[in-house]
């Protein structure tokens, strides 16, 4: 293929690209490309928010279930102090 023939090619091309390509279609494109940008970056905060509900949620089961062996353990305590003062007054009456 000869370079003029070649040249023309290309020039046609690049002239058609820019008839196609206009001010407002590059805005569009880059807002289309910003918006891709912040649905991923909402996306993964939905994510990281998840994982904190879930995080939080679990923290709250481990409280309830800490509460519920602090209360046992204090009422063992009690009772065994109840058990203690029993056997001392069994010793003083003695």
């Amino acid at each position: 293929m000869p370079e003029s023939d070649f040249r023309n090619k290309t020039s046609q091309k690049a002239k058609r690209a820019s008839e196609v390509i206009t001010g407002s279609e590059v805005h569009q494109f880059y807002q289309d490309l910003f918006l891709t940008d912040m649905k991923g970056e909402i996306m993964q905060a939905k994510s990281e928010v998840e994982v904190q509900r879930k995080r939080a949620n679990k923290a709250d089961d481990e409280i309830v279930e800490l509460k519920k062996e602090n209360k046992h353990l204090k009422q063992s305590l009690e009772m065994y102090r109840n058990m203690v003062l029993e056997q001392d007054k069994k010793i003083i009456f003695l």
